[in-house]
């Protein structure tokens, strides 16, 4: 694999590890409501209506500005902890 590890020191600002289950289950509510207002031929709902992307477990992005602070990042993911 050519890109076998993360390269760029971007990441999420929390510990969590994924948005999948949020993600999946706000747009489920969303899609739900579109199919109503289709069947009730009125305007869909707005994406803010349904779901206030702000309390989704991840709060963003920060760059590791460092090149010592992007390796003590990526010891902490493969070990638990920072150092070698």
């Amino acid at each position: 694999m050519s890109r076998s590890y993360k390269k760029t020191p971007v990441t999420g600002l929390t510990g969590c590890w994924s948005e999948k289950d949020w993600k999946t289950e706000w747009h489920r509510r969303w899609r739900a409501r579109i199919k109503d207002a289709v069947r009730e031929e009125r305007d869909p709902p707005l994406l803010h209506e349904v779901c206030d992307i702000w309390d989704g477990p991840k709060d963003g992005k920060i760059w590791w500005p460092k090149r010592s602070s992007w390796s003590n990042f990526k010891n902490i993911v493969r070990n638990g902890r920072v150092g070698k």
